[in-house]
């Protein structure tokens, strides 16, 4: 059944998504047009497997309800604005590590290795994840631990890494005045769990409210390299 649904996605692709999708089996759909943010196809296929579920519209009728800014393609623009944001202020005082974000996590150490490092310096290797209080926070975290898994990666699995230092940024909203109380609790549940599987693997999580934060973080501990 899945490989059928499998093959008739792949026809109603090429035929340039036009018309009504039919799995030929009940409950299976064709999602919401997402826009891909990365260096190449690869990376963009990478990030859709990390952030979708396979074959599935579990969070659909949620994201509906949802403010616009926790749309799905909306979190990945907010997403990837904070990313340039941090970067950009990097780069303006450290220039030279202008080759060293958004980087595919593929070495010869790691054949088949998936997913992709925010940053990786002379001294340190950070990703970027971003939780608020939310109806979409499983989603959010979701996302956190898939970067947590790369930076776990590099810390265990890359023998020869020169890095020697694993910083996870969380970004998260300074106040949470106009949160629903019941969000904002599991939000910091959410918040405190992701702290400690970081810790407990060896990684610091930096939680930050501003890109100036992170950037200047980057920049002091890559200052000295």
């Amino acid at each position: 059944m899945m490989e059928m649904a499998l093959n008739r996605a792949l026809e109603f692709a090429e035929n340039g998504f036009e018309g009504s999708f039919s799995a030929g089996i009940h409950g299976v759909s064709v999602g919401k047009i997402r826009k891909g943010l990365g260096v190449n196809m690869k990376h963009i296929l990478q990030q859709a497997c990390s952030l979708t579920s396979s074959l599935s519209s579990v969070h659909s009728d949620a994201i509906e309800e949802e403010d616009a800014e926790d749309d799905p393609i909306v979190y990945e623009q907010n997403l990837g604005q904070l990313r340039s944001d941090i970067q950009e202020r990097v780069l303006g005082i450290l220039p030279r590590l202008r080759d060293r974000f958004n980087l595919p996590l593929h070495t010869q150490a790691m054949q088949g290795s998936r997913g992709s490092l925010f940053f990786s310096g002379n001294k340190m290797v950070a990703s970027l994840a971003k939780i608020k209080p939310s109806k979409q926070i499983s989603r959010h975290v979701d996302g956190a631990k898939s970067r947590l898994w790369d930076l776990h990666f590099v810390k265990h699995k890359i023998a020869d890494a020169p890095q020697d230092k694993c910083t996870l940024f969380i970004w998260t909203p300074k106040s949470l005045d106009r949160f629903d109380r019941a969000l904002i609790t599991e939000y910091e549940q959410s918040l405190e769990d992701l702290q400690r599987q970081s810790l407990e693997d060896g990684i610091e999580p930096r939680v930050f409210f501003g890109a100036e934060e992170a950037a200047e973080a980057i920049i002091d501990y890559e200052r000295a390299a």
